[in-house]
C-alpha cells in the first residue's frame, strides 16, 4: 500500500503544497497557522508538522485527517488508488463497523419504504426532485416508530447496537425510531458512508426538520449535506456553493451547481470552514432572501474568513430560497463580496450608516486573524465606503458612555457633511462671480479635502460669509452658513452629550428638522 500510493497526491487535496528541494511545505491541515510549517518528504513517504507536532505516514494521515481507524484508512486509500485487497486480512473496527452496517440497513429500509409511499413521492415530487434525484440521494421514508425497529432486530442487530447507532431512542422502555413519520435523507461522510439521518416531517409535527444525535461515527458540526458528492468537483472548479437546507442541495445539483453543500441543522462552525477548505478555496453563500438569511449569510462569511477563505455571496430575491428560484427557470446571480453585501450602498442616514459599519466588523476582524494583507484590501474598502479610516483595532463602533460617542460623532458628522458639501460644491459650481472667497472654496472641493482640513481650510471665511461681506453670492452663504452651523452645533455638543448617544441622535434629528424648517421659511 505505501509504496502504491503517492504521499503528495493524497496530502495535496487536504492543503496546498509546494516543492522546497526535495520535500514538499504547506500549511498544516491538522491546525491553524499563518506560516507553513507541514512538511512532506515523498521519498521516505512520511510527514511532520513543526507547529504541533502530527507526522506519520499516508495511512496516518488519512486516519487522522478523516477520524477513522487505519484499517477503513487502508480501504479508503485502496478505493481512491483501485488497488485489490481482497488477498489483505485487515482488522476489524469492532463495534464502529457494527454501527456502519447498521446505519446502511436502515438505508435500505427507509429506501424501499418510500417507493411503497405514493404520496410521500408526490411530495418529494412537488418539491421540485426528479425521480433520478430521490434515487440518486438515496431519499427514503419512516412510515412508523416501530418498523425499522422490528426490522433491524430481525436482521440480527441487538437494541443496545440499534441505540448507539442513533437511528432509535429509548423512552421509558419503548425504543423508537428516531425518523418516525418523516422523509428521511442520509448523511455521509467524506468517504461516502452512512453515519446518520436527517428527517423532513409531512404532516406539520414539530420539528419541521430533525437530525440525528450525535454519535462514536458522527459529529453534525464536523460534517456536511453533500460534501461526499461535491467534493470532487468542488477541487476542479475551485468552489463550494454554501446552502441552507437538503432540498437546496439536491435541486443545486439538479441544476448544475454540483458543488452545493450545506450545515445539517446547526449553525456554521470553523470546523466546517477547515473542511470546506481541504478542497476549495472559495465559498458562494447561498443564503434565503429574507432577514434570517442576510443574518446567518454575515455570520458564516465571518467563520469562512476566519478559516482564511474569501468569501462571496449570491443575493437572492426577497422571499426566494435556492431551490424555489431554480425551480423558476432562472439562473443564479453572480456572486458579490461578502463585504459588498453587507454594506450595500452609502445610506444617507447615519444611524443606518453606523449599524452596517458594526455589521461588516466581525468579518474585517476575521480577515485581520486570518490574512493581514486581504485586511488592508477590506479594511481600504470599507474605509472608502465610509469617508473615513476604519480600524477594527479602535474600539468604535459598539458606542458606550463616555467610549464610543467620539465614532459615533464622526458617523454622524460624516452622513451630514458629505451631503452639504454637495450641495455646496453644486452652488459653487454654477456661481459666476471673482469673489476670492468662491475660488479658495472651489479649489478646497477639487481637492477633496477631508472633513478636518476642509472645515479648518474654510473656518476663517465663516465669519465673513456669516456677518455678510460678500452679500452678492446670497445661495453660496446660505451653503456654507448652514454647514458651519451644523458642524460647529454638533462639535459643541459632543461634551455635553458625552456617554449618551441617544441624546447626540436626537440633537441630530433637531437641527435636521430646523434646518428643513429654515429652507420652507426662505421659500
Amino acid at each position: 500500500m505505501l509504496e502504491r500510493v503517492d504521499i503528495i497526491e493524497v496530502i495535496g487535496r487536504y492543503t496546498r503544497l509546494e516543492r522546497r528541494g526535495r520535500e514538499y511545505v504547506g500549511l498544516c491541515p491538522f491546525h491553524r497557522e499563518k506560516t507553513p510549517s507541514f512538511y512532506v518528504d515523498p521519498e521516505k513517504g512520511v510527514y511532520h508538522c513543526f507547529g504541533c507536532g502530527a507526522s506519520g505516514n499516508v495511512i496516518t494521515f488519512i486516519s487522522e485527517i478523516e477520524g477513522i481507524s487505519r484499517a477503513e484508512a487502508v480501504r479508503y486509500l485502496a478505493e481512491m488508488f483501485n488497488i485489490d485487497l481482497k488477498d489483505v486480512k485487515l482488522p476489524s473496527s469492532g463495534r464502529r463497523d457494527k454501527l456502519y452496517q447498521i446505519l446502511s440497513t436502515a438505508k435500505q429500509f427507509y429506501k424501499s419504504n418510500l417507493l411503497r409511499n405514493r404520496d410521500v413521492m408526490e411530495y418529494l415530487r412537488g418539491r421540485g426532485l426528479t425521480p433520478e434525484s430521490i434515487a440518486e440521494w438515496e431519499i427514503g421514508y419512516s412510515p412508523d416508530g416501530h418498523s425499522l425497529i422490528r426490522f433491524l432486530l430481525k436482521e440480527g442487530f441487538n437494541t443496545r447496537d440499534i441505540l448507539e447507532s442513533g437511528v432509535a431512542y429509548s423512552k421509558g422502555g419503548d425504543v423508537r425510531d428516531m425518523m418516525a413519520g418523516r422523509v428521511v435523507f442520509p448523511i455521509y461522510d467524506t468517504t461516502g458512508r452512512v453515519v446518520s439521518f436527517g428527517g423532513r416531517s409531512i404532516d406539520g409535527r414539530s420539528p419541521k426538520y430533525l437530525n440525528g444525535r450525535d454519535t462514536k461515527i458522527f459529529k453534525k458540526s464536523t460534517l456536511l449535506y453533500g460534501l461526499h458528492r461535491a467534493k470532487r468537483q468542488a477541487r476542479e472548479k475551485g468552489y463550494f456553493y454554501l446552502v441552507e437546507g437538503y432540498f437546496d442541495v439536491i435541486v443545486m445539483h439538479q441544476y448544475g451547481y454540483d458543488t452545493a453543500v450545506a450545515p445539517l441543522g446547526t449553525s456554521f462552525t470553523p470546523e466546517h470552514a477547515r473542511l470546506l477548505y481541504r478542497f476549495a478555496p472559495k465559498v458562494f453563500i447561498v443564503p434565503d432572501g429574507d432577514e434570517a438569511g442576510t443574518k446567518a449569510a454575515r455570520r458564516i462569511a465571518a467563520t469562512l474568513a476566519a478559516a482564511g477563505i474569501v468569501p462571496q455571496v449570491v443575493p437572492l430575491p426577497e422571499g426566494e430560497d435556492p431551490a424555489s428560484y431554480l425551480l423558476k427557470g432562472m439562473s443564479l446571480p453572480e456572486p458579490v463580496d461578502a463585504v459588498d453585501f453587507i454594506l450595500g450602498e452609502r445610506p444617507s442616514d447615519p444611524v443606518e450608516m453606523r449599524n452596517r459599519l458594526r455589521e461588516v466588523m466581525p468579518l474585517l476582524k476575521a480577515f485581520r486573524s486570518s490574512d493581514r494583507t486581504i485586511y488592508e484590501y477590506y479594511a481600504r474598502k470599507v474605509s472608502d465606503w465610509a469617508g473615513y479610516r476604519v480600524d477594527v483595532s479602535e474600539r468604535v463602533l459598539t458606542p458606550k458612555r463616555g467610549g464610543g460617542i467620539k465614532e459615533m460623532h464622526r458617523i454622524l458628522i460624516l452622513a451630514y457633511y458629505y451631503g452639504l458639501l454637495d450641495e455646496l460644491r453644486r452652488i459653487v459650481e454654477r456661481t459666476p462671480t471673482k469673489s476670492d472667497l468662491i475660488h479658495r472654496i472651489r479649489l478646497a472641493l477639487k481637492e477633496g479635502l477631508e472633513f478636518g482640513e476642509f472645515y479648518e481650510r474654510l473656518k476663517p471665511q465663516e465669519a465673513a460669509v456669516v456677518h455678510g461681506e460678500i452679500p452678492p453670492v446670497e445661495e453660496v452663504r446660505g451653503a456654507l452658513s448652514r454647514m458651519m452651523a451644523e458642524l460647529d452645533d454638533l462639535k459643541l455638543k459632543e461634551t455635553a452629550y458625552a456617554g449618551d448617544v441617544e441624546a447626540l441622535l436626537e440633537l441630530y434629528r433637531r437641527r435636521v428638522s430646523r434646518l428643513k424648517e429654515t429652507e420652507v421659511k426662505a421659500e
